[in-house]
This record gives C-alpha cells, structure tokens and sequence, in this order.
C-alpha cells in the first residue's frame, strides 16, 4: 500500500513572476514582509509588508508600514501593478490568503494573519475565512 505524500507545511517563497501567474487563481494572494529595527537594539519596532493581490479591477499591490503591537500604520497604500517600485519586482514572495480586513487591526495582527494563510495553503488545508475585529467599525 503506498503512502500518500503530504504537502509541506512550509510555504514557498515565489518570483514576483510566479506569483502573478498564481494570482490568476482566485481568491490567492502573495506577501513578504520585512522587520524595521531602531538603533542600538536587536529587537523588531516595525515592519513593511507587501501583498500583492487580485480585485474587480486587476492585480494591486498593497504596502504597508509602520511599528508593531500598535493600532497605528505609518503607511498603507493601495497601488495598481504598473505602479509597482522594481524593488517589489525583485523580492520573493510567500502565496496566502488575503483579505481587506487583515489591515483593519494593527501590522502585526495583519502579517500573523497572512502566515497563518500561507501555512494553511502549504498545508493543504481548506481556506478559513479570519475573523478580524476593526479598531474602527464603518
């Protein structure tokens, strides 16, 4: 009896081309993020975060900025793909799940959220919609 393979559950990091070409599935997206460090510590104070996803309207890039474990973002900006810097186009990007809500919260809520999409998906387990509580309800 052969044993079925099980899929990793570490995600794989993709090209910035790969990753538009998984993008045509839907409902996927990909993202990478980066730790910001201050001077004169070894401890993350922030992050940025690129996700790269698939709206109504196409493909966007989302990059957001700003400290950890605080309810405020320095940046978070919505661009469409032809306004993409090239440093995007260089990085490798993780495939996840994404959604509108993530960035509701904080940046840290936002990447563990992203992760647990990307580990979900490398896994092979079925999607599962996160319930993100807003810091400001519409």
């Amino acid at each position: 009896m052969d044993n079925p393979q099980t899929p990793s559950a570490t995600p794989t990091n993709k090209t910035f081309e790969e990753t538009l070409s998984y993008l045509a599935q839907p409902g996927m997206a990909a993202f990478v993020y980066s730790p910001v460090f201050e001077e004169d510590t070894d401890e993350a104070s922030g992050a940025r975060v690129l996700v790269l996803f698939r709206d109504d309207e196409g493909i966007k890039l989302r990059y957001a900025a700003g400290p950890l474990f605080m309810h405020a973002f320095f940046e978070d900006e919505i661009m469409p793909l032809a306004e993409a810097p090239e440093k995007a186009r260089s990085l490798r990007y993780i495939p996840t799940l994404y959604q509108e809500e993530f960035f509701t919260s904080n940046l840290q809520n936002a990447i563990q959220a992203l992760m647990q999409g990307a580990r979900d998906l490398a896994g092979g387990a079925a999607p599962k919609q996160k319930k993100i509580i807003p810091l400001h309800p519409a």
